[in-house]
């Protein structure tokens, strides 16, 4: 190990600090693979899927987290005669969660449409805070908070 770190040593000597840099960050590229790798072996069952690294789309974006989620809401009516009825109401949401290791961030949506954005700010701190520990469980959870996001824009804008 220590004649591994001479090497890397005498090879850092020899670049510019922009090569260091880009040897960085795609180590750091490399590590968060590895994680995400971790992560689908324990969540799925298999290993890294070529197809699930590529960028799957304009967004770069890599889906590590699937639910459905059925909101089941109730709600008190009165008829015109002031005599109360209730309605219960259901919709589902296919909740996706996906990761952009290019902008670091995890990018939340119900149906398609975002209803959450965590950033990270550097892949560093995404590494260090979220994919070290990534759960499934944590990343399909829907806060209060959430939910109401999800019933609001599925107000406005009808179902998701």
């Amino acid at each position: 190990m220590n004649d591994t770190r001479e090497k890397l040593n005498d090879v850092l000597k020899k670049l510019g600090d922009e090569q260091i840099e880009k040897l960085y960050q795609k180590s750091l590229y490399l590590i968060a693979e590895e994680l995400l790798n971790n992560f689908f072996e324990v969540e799925y069952g298999h290993t890294k899927d070529e197809e699930r690294f590529r960028i799957v789309d304009v967004e770069k974006l890599i889906p590590v987290a699937y639910t459905r989620w059925e909101n089941y809401y109730f709600n008190q009516l009165l008829y015109d005669d002031n005599t109360a009825y209730a309605e219960d109401y259901a919709n589902e949401f296919d909740i996706n969660v996906y990761v952009d290791l290019v902008d670091a961030t995890f990018i939340y949506k119900a149906n398609q449409f975002i209803y959450k954005i965590e950033e990270y700010g550097s892949l560093e701190n995404m590494i260090t805070n979220a994919l070290e520990h990534l759960d499934y469980d944590d990343l399909v959870s829907i806060s209060e908070e959430d939910q109401t996001t999800i019933r609001t824009l599925n107000a406005r804008y009808g179902q998701l």
